[in-house]
């Protein structure tokens, strides 16, 4: 089974890491303890049949008699960690020995030194020590199993005290790891309940470090969302407010086409219905474009050659010229540079739109497309209408703004549109005045086609 929660994951590695090194430890432990037991035990052994031979009288030998005193209980309980015996090595008599001590030497061969040996049909580990005179020796033994019993009996001290610090480090752990994720279950809680408007960022200052790029990208995340509901919000404005005015005067000429009373004034105003149709179709294609735009963060370049795009767009334009008697010079050579078809499209169409729109009848229209300095594409459309003044040159790229004194109504979105696909493109825009120093001129320059927009 996969757990998917981090908090899980991480304890179960933490709890399998401490479990992995309380494994080892344990095996130290228990090989240090046998060792260390072995060792003491070794060690109290012959102190003990040291201090005993030095204790006894000379005389001991002399004894006939090896008849004991009786101890009151529970002594033979304690008695039996305790083995002792006392051989005369003159005539190999049991001399004295402790009642749990089998009456059969500990040490068969009379040997010094330790010795494990079989005594009454059980393993010993014995001790065997003479005196100088080498009249009388001291054997002291314990029974293997009472040496296996202590060791277990440490290594079972060891593994209780282990068990306790294990559960203790591993509730700790778990405290550790509960409290630093309670920063971001707040967080989450938060969220939950916020309202679906709120794109308040996330204070860093509350979460730990190691979660900081996460909170960062939640935070950029909302900022996006934000930006996207703000321009669709703003497209929304734009779109009622820019559509009720020609649907308005849709309405008051379809009004009078109703009420006209013979042919002509009738077809007037259907003419103005059709006028005013078509500025309502140009007005929603530039509010649709203006929305494409807002909806891509970033556009995709390929190379395009400016110079067949132009041409083709131009194309559209030609009845519209010729229905005003207005005369479109195409200069154009290839041009290749790195752009978004669909942007660089919808830029040409609305620099022709507008020089067209603007243009008495009769006008010149001129659209060049060449290479510049340094591999740049540039595009220039100028005309000899009655121009735009220089004090309104750079206003007449913001959104919805109108030069006064037009004969022309617009929206005011078209060369907003064209600056801001020309910025997209990291394109330099330029104006001035246009053919034969008379109307107006845009000039706008793609960097080359190997330099990324």
């Amino acid at each position: 089974m996969t757990m998917k929660a981090l908090r899980s994951r991480q304890l179960v590695v933490m709890l399998v890491v401490q479990a992995g090194f309380w494994i080892v430890w344990m095996s130290l432990l228990t090989w240090t303890e046998t060792r260390d037991v072995t060792g003491r035990l070794d060690s109290a052994l012959s102190q003990s049949a040291r201090q005993a031979l030095m204790s006894i009288p000379k005389r001991v030998t002399d004894m006939a008699s090896t008849e004991t005193f009786v101890a009151p209980p529970p002594s033979p309980v304690e008695l039996k960690r305790v083995n002792f015996q006392m051989w005369d090595l003159r005539t190999g008599r049991l001399l004295m020995r402790t009642p749990s001590s089998p009456r059969e030497p500990f040490v068969p061969d009379f040997g010094e030194g330790f010795k494990d040996s079989t005594a009454a049909g059980g393993p010993w580990r014995a001790y065997a020590v003479s005196d100088m005179e080498g009249r009388v020796q001291i054997q002291m033994a314990r029974a293997e199993e009472q040496i296996k019993a202590d060791i277990v009996s440490s290594v079972l001290k060891g593994l209780g005290g282990a068990m306790v610090m294990f559960v203790c480090l591993a509730s700790m752990m778990w405290i550790t790891v509960v409290c630093s994720f309670r920063p971001m279950q707040r967080a989450g809680e938060a969220l939950r309940h916020r309202d679906r408007l709120d794109f308040t960022p996330l204070a860093l200052s509350e979460f730990p470090l190691e979660v900081h790029p996460f909170v960062n990208a939640v935070n950029a995340l909302q900022a996006r969302q934000s930006d996207a509901l703000m321009r669709e919000r703003q497209f929304l404005s734009d779109a009622a407010h820019e559509l009720r005015t020609p649907l308005a005067a849709l309405t008051t000429q379809a009004q009078q086409a109703l009420r006209a009373t013979d042919a002509a004034h009738r077809d007037e105003a259907l003419v103005q219905v059709l006028a005013g149709t078509r500025r309502a179709t140009r007005l929603a294609e530039q509010l649709l474009d203006q929305a494409q735009l807002d909806a891509h963060d970033c556009l995709v370049a390929d190379r395009v050659d400016l110079a067949s795009l132009v041409s083709l767009e131009v194309r559209e334009f030609d009845a519209r010229a010729q229905a005003k008697a207005q005369h479109i010079r195409l200069e154009i050579e290839p041009t290749v540079v790195l752009a978004n078809v669909d942007a660089v499209g919808v830029l040409i169409r609305n620099l022709i739109d507008n020089a067209l729109r603007h243009a008495q009848t009769g006008a010149r229209v001129e659209i060049l497309c060449r290479a510049g300095n340094d591999g740049e594409g540039v595009l220039t459309v100028r005309d000899d209408g009655p121009g735009i003044p220089a004090a309104d040159c750079e206003r007449v790229f913001e959104r919805f703004y109108r030069v006064s004194g037009s004969k022309e109504s617009g929206s005011g979105i078209g060369l907003s549109l064209v600056a801001r696909i020309a910025r997209m493109h990291s394109a330099r825009v330029s104006c001035g005045e246009g053919i034969d120093g008379k109307g107006w001129c845009v000039s706008i320059a793609f960097p080359a086609a190997g330099a990324p927009p």
